[in-house]
């Protein structure tokens, strides 16, 4: 083995390669469990699969990796797929009842020859062992994961020659969406692509601060939680696709805008109505009140300004800044970014100095992904109605995102019952 190691670095010398033990159990004939030891060569710096560790066991997989790195793959950011010299494999789950099955007793693949962007594409999907195609082979080896079925579908795509602008992965991941829908609609086969977010290294480390389980009874206080906005943070966690699952939490914020505006209309009209010569200047006070309804209408009042009032409301400043910092996001939120879309879509810092500074950034950070996601109703800056493009680039930026639009959702919810 150690020769095999050695001939497999002297080809591959950015490849870093520690070796490890795993305990595994298996129920012996008896109905015992019994334990044993084997060692495994964790592989990392990959060429096209650096953000992920790939554990290796043997000598056959060393030479199956050897053979698939000789192609130049190049794992996708947001699905499991990979693209070797044009060839393109994608990774498929079945979200429709006996699709596998129905696909399974097929000998032959579904062919599917499609046009796109000037490319003549052949489209096939079967169902085969998972390890003899390269997405699966890599997958079965990617550390932490375990795939439970010994075979699969996978999606090939040939003949995407001259990609877009957008580039390859979102070339594919439109191409996928055109020929499963159709399929879908003509032969009741739904399938989606597998959300690699489960399978990731992210660059960052979430820090627990769950407590253990409890061994004792705990007490709890009834809580009057709106269903709906948990509905919506549940969905959120659901859903694999990256800009809808940035809307999904969105709508947590967004279903308080017209109460938040409630909020500060009737503080104001009751600050009014305190005060001790009301009823001296009772007409000058009531032009006042006129005049807070009518900013208030949706005419005067931009939803960017509705989405401060709820995040100002409802987060507090320095419970987002110790969350971004325990995942050492801080210097992430802390710069601007250049979004290259179809035009660069500006992504304003975070300024944490103080309050009023953090919501006014804060409010323009978050409002201008949302309308970017839904290029509707822009509002931001100079960089009006750029809708995003969801390139690998794009979309590890929108991660980070996630994960503070995750916990100011998570606020909400907690706050919004006090």
């Amino acid at each position: 083995m150690e020769e095999c190691i050695k001939r497999f670095l002297e080809e591959h010398k950015s490849i870093n390669i520690e070796k490890n033990y795993q305990l595994i159990k298996h129920l012996e004939k008896d109905g015992e469990w019994k334990e044993e030891e084997y060692t495994i060569y964790i592989l990392e710096n990959i060429e096209g699969l650096s953000d992920f560790q790939l554990v290796l066991r043997d000598e056959e997989d060393f030479a199956s990796l050897t053979r698939i790195l000789k192609s130049q793959p190049t794992l996708f950011d947001d699905f499991l797929a990979v693209s070797c010299n044009n060839h393109i494999e994608v990774h498929l789950n079945n979200i429709g009842r006996f699709a596998s099955f129905r696909l399974g007793k097929r000998k032959e693949p579904i062919i599917i020859n499609i046009n796109y962007n000037h490319n003549k594409l052949d489209v096939s999907i079967k169902h085969v062992e998972t390890k003899e195609t390269t997405i699966g082979f890599l997958a079965s080896l990617m550390k932490g994961i375990r795939l439970t079925k010994r075979s699969s579908t996978v999606l090939i795509i040939e003949g995407l020659d001259r990609p877009s602008s957008e580039g390859v992965e979102s070339d594919v991941r439109n191409i996928i969406n055109s020929v499963l829908f159709d399929i879908e609609c003509s032969y009741g086969l739904t399938f989606e692509t597998a959300n690699i977010e489960s399978y990731k290294r992210l660059r960052f480390r979430r820090r627990s601060d769950y407590e253990p389980l409890p061994e004792e009874p705990i007490q709890l206080l009834y809580k009057r939680y709106i269903p709906e906005l948990i509905e919506y943070f549940h969905i959120a966690q659901k859903v694999d696709y990256l800009p809808f699952k940035y809307i999904c939490y969105f709508h947590i914020v967004e279903y308080f805008m017209d109460k938040a505006a409630y909020n500060l209309v009737s503080r104001k009209i009751k600050n009014l109505l305190s005060n001790p010569d009301f009823h001296i200047k009772s007409n000058e006070y009531i032009l006042q009140a006129i005049n807070i309804f009518k900013k208030e209408n949706e005419k005067y009042t931009t939803d960017k300004i509705k989405v401060g009032r709820v995040l100002r409301e409802y987060v507090d400043m320095k419970s987002i800044l110790e969350h971004i910092k325990s995942l050492s996001l801080k210097e992430h939120f802390d710069n601007e970014h250049e979004l290259q879309c179809a035009k660069t879509l500006n992504i304003c810092a975070i300024n944490f100095t103080n309050e009023n500074n953090f919501y006014d950034t804060l409010t323009k950070r978050i409002y201008a992904l949302r309308c970017s996601i839904v290029h509707s109703n822009p509002d931001f800056d100079e960089s009006k109605a750029v809708p995003f493009t969801p390139t690998p680039e794009n979309m590890n930026f929108l991660r980070y995102e996630i994960e503070m639009l995750k916990e100011i959702s998570r606020k909400i919810i907690v706050n919004s019952i006090a």
